[in-house]
């Protein structure tokens, strides 16, 4: 803060730790049942962190971390989670697609992923969760190639 001539005084960092032992998180309201739902479909990896990590980081002791994969259906109007679910890391994103779209119960609208969602398994389970129309946006994969079916 010093350094950004801001004359505030600043907690150390082992009184926030004390003190972010529990983390209270307000909750968000409701998404009405009848709505018609926009959106988001992504994955997050989340580092595991374990009491041995500094011991291996002191000795030089080298192992693979591990990880997990977070994957969440954000509504994209309210930007409320309206969905999620924790895997490990050899889960594939378009894998957990059909047990997202299982928790929301509302009408979905519109669907946006990355393009790592455009498989026909993501897109057969939106037609098998959807009630109606709905806007699929999922860009092409990068190795992507047009053909023709006769």
């Amino acid at each position: 803060m010093r350094l950004m001539n801001f004359n505030i005084t600043v907690p150390h960092y082992s009184r926030i730790c004390r003190r972010a032992r529990i983390l209270e998180i307000p909750e968000f309201g409701n998404i009405n049942n009848d709505e018609h739902l926009n959106i988001i479909i992504d994955s997050t990896g989340l580092k595991i962190f374990g009491a041995g990590l500094w011991h291996e980081e002191k000795h030089g002791l080298k192992k693979r971390r591990e990880w997990r994969k977070l994957h969440l259906v954000i509504d994209r109007n309210s930007q409320t989670i309206i969905a999620q679910e924790l895997t490990t890391y050899q889960e594939s994103d378009p894998a957990t697609v059909d047990n997202l779209l299982s928790q929301i119960t509302g009408e979905i609208n519109s669907v946006t992923a990355d393009d790592a969602y455009n498989t026909n398994e993501v897109y057969d389970s939106i037609a098998a969760h959807a009630k109606g129309d709905v806007v699929i946006a999922i860009p092409p994969q990068i190795n992507s190639a047009l053909f023709s079916v006769n």
